[in-house]
């Protein structure tokens, strides 16, 4: 902290590093179980790494879960979820 104020970093400017680093930690603890050959859950242990990590970067939980589980392929007009 005192290295980033000689820098002369503004409140705001540490307070969102801060967040960077929290939230790439949060999300390297989320953890998946298999669900399938090809599909996967978000494991019942790293919920509250993804209500963390949700909330540091601003974004919808559910939405967020969901797209950590699931992929979005667009061809030729039509969009299939996997």
């Amino acid at each position: 902290m005192t290295a980033l104020k000689k820098l002369e970093f503004s409140e705001e400017e540490i307070i969102n590093m801060w967040k960077v680093a929290a939230s790439v930690l949060h999300c390297g603890n989320i953890k998946f179980d298999p669900n399938g050959a090809d599909a996967c859950t978000i494991s019942s242990k790293a919920k509250t790494s993804v209500k963390n990590f949700a909330e540091l970067i601003g974004v919808n939980e559910a939405s967020l879960s969901k797209t950590l589980v699931q992929r979005e392929i667009t061809l030729r007009g039509e969009t299939v979820r996997s």
